[in-house]
This record gives structure tokens, C-alpha cells and sequence, in this order.
């Protein structure tokens, strides 16, 4: 009775594990990197979009925020397509950023289909124009006129 126990929890993690290894090398397939500027500020954001598996309109973003000549630095967050927001719906977009040592900013932004650009705003109240700058990846020293890189307010 032991040995068939044995041989039946042998079997049970035979076929359990490879499910696991499959579902850790297996990756999202990416529908691009898009870039966008936090205006009134010269801060862009750029992120890889990956569908999440299982869900209609669902991606899982990472990127960056930077500055051209001062920082950049990891982000990650999620779309998702409300199409109950005005006539063509808008992407609800969250996304955090973490400044090093200690301190993550979090973002949320709306982005409308149409023009593919909205409004974004901070866990501290701030807040402006989410714009549209197209696929990237952009070059390292791109830039943006603004009133200046957003840690510098």
C-alpha cells in the first residue's frame, strides 16, 4: 500500500511540474513599447506592454520614467479598457515608480482611445496631460520641453 501511495504522489508531481516550469519560462507576448510625456513636466514614461493571458483587454506594463540628463527609473503597473467611459471607452492605466531609497510614487492615468493620450495624476495630488509620443523605445538623451524634471519641484 505504501509503494502505491508513493507511486501515485510520484506520478501526481510528475505531471504537476512541468506545468510550473512551463507557466515561469513561458512570457506575455509584447504588443510594443509606447512612451508617453508627464506633462507640464520633461518627464517620460515608457512601457513595454505585455497581454495578460485570460483577460480581453488586460496588459501588464514595465518601464521606465526619466529625465533626459537626471534620473531613470523602474516602473510597473497594468492597463486595462474601460469602454464605459465616453463614447470610445479610455485605458485605465496604474503604475508605480520607485525612487531610490525610499520612496515609491504611484500613478494612475486615463487615456483615451481615440488619441491614445489623457490625464495622469500622483499619490501626492499632482496631477496634468498624459501625452501621447508614440512606440519606442526612444533614444537615451530624448527630451521633452516642460517646466523641468518632475523630482526637481
Amino acid at each position: 500500500m505504501k509503494k502505491l501511495m508513493a507511486l501515485i504522489a510520484l506520478v501526481s508531481m510528475a505531471s504537476v511540474l512541468p506545468g510550473l516550469a512551463n507557466g515561469f519560462e513561458t512570457e506575455a507576448p509584447s504588443i510594443g513599447v509606447y512612451c508617453w510625456q508627464l506633462a507640464p513636466y520633461g518627464d517620460v514614461v515608457c512601457f513595454d506592454l505585455e497581454k495578460r493571458s485570460g483577460f480581453a483587454v488586460l496588459y501588464d506594463a514595465s518601464g521606465w520614467e526619466h529625465s533626459a540628463g537626471n534620473y531613470k527609473i523602474p516602473c510597473s503597473g497594468a492597463v486595462v479598457l474601460d469602454d464605459y467611459v465616453g463614447a470610445y471607452g479610455a485605458y485605465v492605466f496604474e503604475f508605480e515608480c520607485a525612487y531610490y531609497p525610499d520612496i515609491l510614487w504611484q500613478y494612475g492615468a486615463y487615456i483615451l482611445t481615440t488619441t491614445k493620450s489623457g490625464e495622469w495624476f500622483d499619490n501626492t495630488g499632482d496631477s496634468g496631460d498624459f501625452v501621447w509620443l508614440g512606440p519606442g523605445p526612444l533614444s537615451p538623451d530624448f527630451e521633452v520641453k516642460g517646466i523641468g524634471p518632475k523630482l526637481a519641484k
